[in-house]
């Protein structure tokens, strides 16, 4: 009966189609073909075939083909059924894994079929459908990966940990796979296959995110077809501590750019993009601050629910400010972590404070001489020297070169070359940097000034260097931490115009300050010291200088102007100092300042006590309008601080908004209580038993004294419950205290030698209980002395044996221990009577009794115990165990094959795969009948297998499977291994070659021979280097003729990386060793089979032979895989456990016949169990007691094969956990001063500790002082280094004469730790001295030689001196605008301070008449510095003064007439000068259009229009025109300048 749903045809021959019964309405049944097909059918629901034949009839299937696993064929007299079993419906999907994906599958059955006496052979095809049926699914239902955080977009999660998302579908029609995250925000998907319906996951990051608790994901995989199934799993992200980065909140951009408006008196911001709001990202919004730099005008106001920050105006509204552009710093902190961004702010035009600038950052000029000789100056095309603002008083001033000039030639500022230049400026060819000096005076007198630059290009000299710009502008930026300030360049980077020659460009002057940094995109400014006179505003010009890389060729030249914050002058106290009074009282204590403090500053100055330790008992209030303040107490101080009585230093700032400095002073609050002193900040004592057993504390140095009060009585104690010590007042002396022994110390504590610290408390009767004095009594301890240790747990040696001499030898010697002295050495255990040894001989051991003839026969090794212990002692000791190695034995036979290596062919005749072995045998000939023949592992090889002829003891090889067509279509040949073996003797190897069918790819090249054998041969060992060799044994290797010169030799297989093959000319092949084989595989493996290819690159197939490699043998059982094994023991676990670092197996020959025992030391035998199969586990049965007795335990592992008298074996080296003691220092205390932020030792002792292992220690310091100081290894020797992290507050400086550190050490696994004492001693301090000249100011000539050294001479009778105490220890420094000219020197002969010229003063400089230079005296430690001013007389200068304008500025009135033609008209320009007669006046620009006409002594210039008018584009787009006037006299300094707006007509 056919079932519905599945068509089936069945073809039977015709003359049994009479008596067949098939219900086949449709008639589809034929009887032409011997093929039976079934339409596709569901792998979910399978099929059932069935029909009756009347009459004769049998059916025989095939059950070894492979469709018989899944398809049922069977017979039930005459009825015939054919159906998937339950093998199919279970398994059929999961055995396709490795098919590639189709939407159905082909099944085959054979089976033959007797109907009437005569039988015919059928084919079933079945075609399965796949009805995507299963889910995908997971290799685990949870993965985990330790993250550090933040997680970083693009990182792929699977990277970090040893586990891979697998997922599977063994639905075969699917191609791909699709995998999903929950949630999706952070985190993103995709796949690659593996393979057998597995696809890898990759689980991505999408964006920025941090988690500090454990994160659980949830992961989907659907499959492609619909119905889709799904399977999900899921993903744990744990946060990795150690390498995280610290949790830093930011903003969503670095700058916020807006807009600031004041109509009608309302200010209001704008951001300039509405859609970019200010997002805070923070892993706790609530713990998280957002600040702005300046809340004076602007404030910030962060919402902790939607993250995002508003700005908003204050109520205070921008009047005025010197930018149009505000930049204010937004600050966003979390704990200790913080990061920034920019709010700017632009201003409109009303509330800029006019300061001229420049229409450009620079002009360029071209210089040029005509044919006469006469130079000329003019700038370039389309560029106008301008100002920006409208004004009135604007003078612009060219400086540089006196070569050049500028003047305002009817309305137009222009460029005048007064002489040519001398031809070596000409030959440089580099362009001249002019500064514009532009001054603006407003309506209050206040002058307000700018600065451009005019380039002047000179004729081009190719070789010298030039750069992209002729001028740069940078702004200096102050680091308000204090750690780098920086300079931001604003046209830069610094960049010169390509060349093909490397060039070096340097900032020439003021190169302690400025240098430059190369990028790849030029070059930056980095600061290398902070510029002096940062906050006094104005401008730095540095020259810039380009070189080209060694030639000798002139530099090129270009500037760099450096702009300064605005200068702004701080508040001040009216004294340096002052002081209180604290009084302890009953209920309250009180506070009482001798002295007002009074405050010089604005009204917006902020006063506060800067914080310190104890500051928060304090506060300050000041008066608004006086700015009177006053120090109230708000708490009292805490009772440490009362007892240590030293005063208490409150630091008072006051700052003011718009200022960079700040005012400092202090407030000196002096202690009213009486406090014990010891004499000493510790005391140093020793304990000893005496001969009566009774312990005794001698005092080391000085006795415990107290120094004050005298005149009371004061009680001493310890703070810490002792039972073993007490103190006791001496009857004569009520000051001076012992220490005696109440109960003598416990025998662990004197054993550990670790020091004990005690702390001392005094305090007076009737005194509040708070008001203690404590110090430290460090008491010694005698010294431990313990057994040394061997330097090595096992050492490696050999026994040999030549006649009646036995000797042994080191292998890693010589044995060495900790400590030589007082020492006993000896051999225990088993082999103690045959060998002694003497630390200090060569050889350390010798033979006193050889060892039997039995013992050498059954081991290939023993091992000796040796044990050390300290003279007359046995009860603690070390051992160590020396593994011996004895002579070798005799090899036994080898089975053999009849041949080494066969030649068979691959058959394919339709479905039927055969071996045709071509009348050739395979048998083993030494007669071995027990022997099995088996093939070992390789590829294909679980195609095939070996059957046995016990007919006539011979094997062949027959299909265990039909190779894949695709196997048979790509390759040319199959190379099998045979292994034959036998117990007791050992294995023989051959190779088949199996050729697959021929195809059509050309000869390949073939060897003479099909099989080849050599011999490896062991090299002597020299130096404990060997070289081995191979030597062919019998046929030379060889190629047939007829080889191209193309074709090529090599060597496949295990180990063919040891050899070479190289081709002749005469056709022969030399095989030679590249690197010896290891000894691991020469003893393991008894020959090696390797297949020598002949390669011919036009020729698809490879000629191929095989070449057996005889190994050098001898009867070992089989070898373990390491010679030693560790272990460790494990007392934490309960029961105890034993765990063991590698594995244990087994390598070589014989690994079914070997046995393996495990030797144990005498007494542990029923400690530790061998498990019975490799790999071997070794386990713990039971505690062992006392096991730390032992320092490890030594187990031995014996490989034996019965019958066979040699042995192998392994040793086990269990590492037992000693009890850890402390790490001991090895001072208890150690003496260092504290200065300048720096500790350096006063006792020259080192701080080191005891264990030589010091990766194990871990020293650290302990409080309060653990954020000052760090203590750090140096090198792996136990020492250590002791130095400052964080400065000391200068409270504890000023209160403190020494303090005292404590260092702890402990050693890993150890409960117990050690200390001992740093004593720190503060610096002296420093009176409160101001340090004061003797005279507010002095006089002094500058006297100017060129070219020799300019001088400074001091006026008599007053020399600089200071006259304030400690005048040796104080400095005076130049400071201010010309300290890169002067220095001060002191003279010992007059003992006065000199003045040194360092840098000559510039003729600019010397034209003026005096210079007032401020001198400052700083006393280290002193707070605060004196002030004096030298006033420097300049010698008379030799050039007239600057001709003056009347007024900076002048107007005029521009205008057309009637006709067309320009009128103007404007007031009377007027300049001062002593000789009226000589000075000039003349436009910079517009010298077409404006003409000015002096009267007869040239005191006043008349403004005038020439005859042409100007063009329409300047009358539309100007409402005036800005021209520079210049006032020229040729003896003058410089000239004058002025500015003339010219107002023009508008509609």
């Amino acid at each position: 009966m056919i079932g519905r749903a599945l068509r089936v045809i069945v073809v039977f021959p015709s003359p049994c189609f009479t008596k067949c019964d098939v219900d086949d309405p449709e008639g589809i049944i034929g009887w032409d073909t011997t093929v039976i097909v079934v339409d596709p059918f569901q792998d979910s629901v399978g099929f059932d075939l069935e029909f009756t034949y009347r009459g004769d009839f049998h059916v025989v299937a095939d059950t070894e083909e492979e469709g018989a696993k899944y398809i049922d064929i069977t017979a039930d007299g005459s009825t015939l059924s054919i159906k998937t079993n339950d093998y199919f419906k279970n398994n059929y999907e999961e055995d396709q894994r490795d098919q590639a994906p189709a939407s159905s599958l082909t099944i085959y059955r054979t089976l033959s079929i007797t109907c009437d006496g005569t039988t015919y052979q059928f084919t079933i095809q079945l075609y399965v459908q796949d009805t995507n049926n299963h889910a995908p699914t997971f290799t685990q239902d949870t993965y985990t990966y330790t993250m550090p955080m933040p997680l970083v977009p693009n990182i792929d999660l699977t990277n970090f940990g040893d586990i891979e998302i697998i997922a599977e579908d063994i639905d075969f029609s699917n191609t791909k796979m699709t995998f999903t995250v929950d949630p999706p925000e952070y985190f993103a998907m995709d796949f690659k296959a593996l393979g057998s319906r597995k696809y890898h996951a990759v689980l991505k990051v999408k964006q920025y995110v941090r988690y500090d608790k454990d994160l659980t994901l949830t992961i989907t995989a659907t499959d492609e077809t619909d119905p889709f199934n799904t399977g999900t799993a899921t993903v744990v992200i744990k946060k990795d501590n150690d390498f995280s980065q610290p949790d830093v909140p930011t903003f969503s951009e670095l700058i916020f750019a807006f807009t600031y408006s004041n109509d009608d008196g309302n200010p209001a911001i704008t951001p300039d993009d509405p859609s970019k709001q200010i997002v805070v990202t923070t892993s706790d919004s609530d713990q998280t601050e957002v600040s702005l730099s300046d809340e004076t005008y602007f404030k910030a106001e962060y919402d902790k629910t939607t993250n995002i920050v508003a700005i908003s105006v204050t109520n205070t509204p921008v009047e005025s400010a010197s930018e149009s552009m505000m930049t204010l710093t937004l600050t966003v902190k979390l704990g200790s972590e913080s990061s920034e961004s920019a709010i700017i702010v632009k201003l409109p035009s009303n509330v800029v404070v006019i300061i001229p600038k420049f229409t450009a950052p620079y002009y360029t000029a071209t210089y040029s001489v005509d044919g006469d000789g006469n130079p000329s100056l003019a700038l370039d095309a389309e560029q106008e020297i301008a100002i920006t603002q409208q004004t009135s008083n604007l003078d612009i001033e060219l400086e540089g070169d006196d070569h050049f000039s500028i003047a305002n030639v009817d309305g137009v500022w222009t460029l005048n070359a007064d002489s040519p230049l001398d031809d070596e400026i000409l030959k440089k060819g580099e362009d001249i940097t002019l500064t514009l000096h532009a001054t603006v005076t407003d309506e209050n007198s206040e002058e307000h000034e700018g600065f451009g630059v005019v380039i002047v290009k000179l004729p081009p000299v190719l070789e010298v260097p030039r750069f992209v710009e002729a001028n740069y502008r940078g702004q200096y930026k102050i680091d308000e931490a204090g750690v780098k300030d920086t300079v931001e360049l604003t046209n830069g980077p610094i960049n010169i115009v390509q060349t093909e020659e490397p060039v070096d460009i340097v900032i020439v002057d003021n190169a302690e300050y400025f240098a430059l940094i190369q990028g790849s995109d030029g070059w930056t400014v980095d600061v290398l010291k902070k510029w002096e006179q940062v906050t006094e505003g104005g401008d730095i010009v540095l020259t810039l200088s380009a070189t080209v890389t060694g030639a000798d060729v002139e530099p090129g030249y270009s500037t760099l102007i450096i702009g300064l914050p605005a200068a702004t002058e701080a508040p001040t106290f009216d004294k340096p100092y002052y002081t209180a009074t604290y009084k302890t009282g009953t209920d309250k204590d009180t506070l009482e300042v001798q002295d007002s403090i009074n405050v010089a500053g604005g009204p917006d100055t902020d006063v506060k006590i800067l914080e310190s330790e104890n500051s928060d008992c304090f506060s300050i209030s000041c008066d608004d309008g006086t700015l009177i303040c006053q120090v109230t107490l708000v708490k009292d101080l805490p009772d440490d601080v009362i007892t240590q009585g030293d005063d208490v230093i409150l630091n008072i700032e006051a700052n003011q908004p718009d200022s960079t400095e700040t005012g400092l002073s202090i407030l000196i609050i002096s202690l009213e209580t009486v406090i014990p002193k010891f004499s000493k900040a510790y005391y140093r004592a020793k304990y000893e038993v005496d001969e009566n057993n009774n312990g005794v504390v001698t005092m080391i140095e000085q006795n415990i004294t107290i120094d004050s009060p005298q005149d009371q009585a004061v009680d001493v104690a310890f703070s810490e419950v002792t039972d073993n010590f007490g103190l006791q007042q001496d009857p004569s002396n009520d000051h001076l205290w012992t220490v005696t022994v109440i109960q003598n110390l416990p025998d662990d504590v004197l054993q550990s030698g670790e020091d004990l610290i005690l702390s001392l408390q005094a305090h007076i009767p009737g005194s509040p209980s708070s008001i203690v004095t404590t110090e430290t009594l460090i008491i010694e301890l005698p010294a431990v002395v313990t057994t040394p240790k061997f330097l090595n747990a096992i050492y490696s040696a050999e026994y040999e044996s030549n006649g009646d001499e036995n000797t042994v030898t080191l292998s890693n010697g010589p044995i060495q221990l900790t400590a030589t002295e007082n020492i006993n050495v000896v051999f225990v255990d088993t082999y103690s009577e045959n060998f002694d040894f003497t630390l200090d001989a060569d050889p350390q051991i010798t033979v006193k009794k050889p060892l039997g003839d039995d013992v050498i026969s059954q081991y290939q090794e023993v091992l000796l115990t040796l044990q050390v212990s300290l003279e007359g002692s046995t009860d603690d000791v070390e051992t160590t165990v020396i593994e011996l190695k004895l002579p070798h034995l005799d090899i036994p036979k080898t089975l053999k094959f009849n041949n080494p290596s066969f030649v068979f062919s691959y058959i394919v005749e339709g479905d039927t795969h055969s071996i045709d072995q071509k009348g050739q045998t395979i048998r083993v000939t030494n007669g071995e009948m027990a022997a099995a023949v088996s093939i070992m592992e390789g590829t294909h090889s679980d195609n095939f297998k070996v059957r046995r002829n016990d007919e006539d003891d011979t094997y062949s090889i027959i299909i265990a499977k039909n190779l894949e067509q695709s196997v048979i279509d790509s390759e040319v040949d199959i190379l099998l291994v045979l292994d034959a073996s036998l117990a007791l003797v050992y294995d023989d190897f051959a190779t088949v070659l199996i050729n697959l069918p021929a195809k059509d790819a050309g000869i390949p090249p073939q060897f003479k021979n099909t099989f080849y054998v050599g011999n490896y041969v062991l090299g002597e060992e020299k130096d404990g280097d060997r070289v081995d060799t191979f030597v062919i044994d019998g046929n030379q290797i060889s190629l047939n003729d007829g080889i191209s010169e193309e074709v090529s030799v090599t060597l496949a297989g295990t180990n063919s990386q040891f050899f070479k093959a190289e081709l002749n000319d005469d056709k022969s092949v030399t095989v030679s060793l590249t690197n010896n084989l290891d000894l691991k595989t020469i003893l393991g493996d008894v020959d090696i089979v390797l297949t020598l290819q002949a390669t011919d690159p036009k020729v698809t197939e490879v000629g191929t032979a095989t070449l057996v490699v005889k190994l050098p043998k001898e009867v070992t059982p089989a070898a373990f895989t390491q010679a030693h094994y560790t272990g460790s023991y494990d007392v934490d676990s309960d029961p105890d456990v034993v765990k063991i670092n590698e594995a244990i197996e087994l390598s070589g020959n014989y690994l079914d016949s070997t046995t393996v025992v495990l030797v144990t030391p005498t007494g542990l035998q029923d400690n530790f169990k061998l498990s019975d199969a490799s790999p071997y586990t070794i386990t713990l049965t039971s505690d062992i007691d006392d096991v730390h007795s032992y320092n490890e335990i030594v187990l031995t592992l014996e490989a034996s094969i019965d019958g066979v008298p040699r042995k192998t074996s392994a040793t086990v080296v269990i590492e037992v956990p000693a009890i850890p003691l402390p790490p001991k220092f090895s001072y208890s205390l150690y003496e260092f001063k504290y200065d300048s932020d720096t500790v350096t030792s006063t006792d020259g002792k080192t701080i080191t500790t005891d264990p030589s292992d010091t990766t194990a220690v871990k020293v650290v310091i302990g409080d309060p002082y653990t954020k000052n100081f760090k203590i750090s290894p140096v090198g792996d020797a136990g020492e250590y280094k002791f130095e400052v992290t964080t400065p000391l507050d200068q409270t504890i400086i000023d209160q403190n004469v020494e303090i005292f550190v404590q260092l702890d050490a402990t050693l890993t696994g150890s409960t117990d730790t050690s200390s001992a004492t740093v004593a720190i001693k503060m610096p002296e301090k420093t009176e409160n001295v101001v340090p004061k000249f003797s005279n507010a100011y002095y006089k002094a000539t500058y006297t100017h030689n060129d070219p020799d050294e300019d001088i400074v001479t001091i006026q008599d009778p007053v020399p600089i001196t200071i006259a304030s105490d400690q005048a040796s220890d104080t400095v005076v420094n130049v400071i201010g605008q010309y300290q890169e000219n002067f220095k001060a020197e002191f003279n010992t002969d007059t003992n006065s301070w000199g003045i040194k010229v360092t840098s000559k003063l510039d003729d600019t400089t010397l034209s003026l008449l005096e210079l007032v230079i401020p001198l400052e005296a700083v006393l280290s430690g002193a707070a605060d510095v004196g002030s004096a001013a030298l006033v420097l007389s300049l010698p008379d200068s030799e050039k007239d003064p600057i001709p003056l304008f009347e007024k900076p500025s002048y107007t005029a009135q521009y205008s057309l007439n009637d006709d067309g033609t320009p009128n103007v008209t404007g007031d009377p320009i007027v300049v001062k000068v002593a000789d009226l007669t000589y000075a000039e006046v003349t436009l910079a620009d517009y010298t077409d259009y404006f003409v000015l006409t002096p009267n007869g002594d040239k005191s006043q210039w008349i403004i005038s229009s020439s005859s042409k008018a100007l063009d329409d584009d300047t009358l539309k787009n100007n409402l005036e025109l800005v021209i520079t006037l210049n006032a020229h006299l040729d003896n003058a300094v410089a000239d004058g300048v002025a500015i003339l707006v010219v107002t023009l007509p508008h509609d």
